[in-house]
């Protein structure tokens, strides 16, 4: 008699194949799983003459995994008046983990405000200087969490488009510019 076993080449050197013909069974072995091992495994027997036992059987292979650590990010201009998003996203997790988010304003003091969660996604509407603060988002299943954090600055439009001092330079440049060509007219004109 003899055997025949096929490895992929995805497999190989994480697998291990223990045949007991005599009990009629076999043991598969799988070792540092991933994710992508995820799936339906079966096992083909052809034994000569016998057609009348069992020669396929499947087994269903459901490998959990931790969330990895999210990703936090900012959809959207921080301005008073605008609506904004905070996504969070975790790149693995089996199953897939569910995200919450919890908010400080800048003393760190923990407050619920008016929002929407739904997916990892926090939606923040019409944002205000009282909006500003830390955001954690943690996403979890059954095996563990992770979190992601961001600092949240909400600004008036006005501050965001430009500092202070840079509008008090823009003005004082203007001023001189028209004060040289004032000066300017005023000396070609005498000159005639």
């Amino acid at each position: 008699a003899s055997s025949s076993t096929e490895i992929v080449p995805t497999y190989e050197g994480r697998v291990a194949l223990d045949v007991d013909v005599s009990s009629g069974r076999a043991d598969l072995q799988l070792f540092f799983t991933t994710l992508a091992d995820s799936g339906v495994y079966e096992c083909y027997v052809h034994i000569l003459g016998d057609d009348k036992g069992k020669l396929v059987d499947k087994a269903r292979l459901v490998v959990r995994v931790p969330p990895s650590v999210p990703a936090c990010a900012i959809q959207g201009k921080v301005e008073c008046g605008q609506n904004i998003n905070l996504t969070c996203r975790s790149e693995e997790g089996s199953p897939p983990p569910t995200y919450t988010w919890e908010a400080h304003d800048a003393q760190n003091v923990p407050r619920n405000k008016g929002a929407t969660v739904k997916d990892g996604i926090l939606s923040l509407y019409n944002i205000s200087e009282e909006t500003s603060g830390n955001y954690i988002c943690t996403a979890a299943n059954e095996l563990s969490s992770a979190q992601c954090s961001l600092s949240l600055k909400v600004t008036s439009s006005s501050e965001s488009l430009l500092p202070t001092w840079a509008i008090v330079l823009i003005i004082a440049f203007a001023t001189v510019v028209r004060i040289v060509v004032i000066a300017a007219y005023c000396y070609y004109r005498q000159k005639r």
